[in-house]
């Protein structure tokens, strides 16, 4: 069966579809993991700030202490 014109365009839009999915997909792959690395990273801020908070108001109340 020979290749005409259409059949050509046919495949050559298929292909482009194709691509343009996958395209798409991988966009929104990045999105989801660029929005947990910022989750984890606010995580490991607040955590970084909650453990210099306790240090410091042990080593007050140490101090105050009776």
């Amino acid at each position: 069966m020979a290749d005409t014109p259409n059949s050509l365009l046919s495949r050559a839009w298929g292909a482009v579809i194709s691509l343009l999915g996958i395209a798409v997909t991988l966009a929104f792959i990045v999105s989801i993991i660029q929005s947990i690395w910022l989750w984890l990273a606010a995580i490991a801020v607040i955590v970084i700030v909650m453990a210099v908070g306790v240090l410091l108001i042990r080593r007050w109340w140490e101090r105050r202490r009776w």
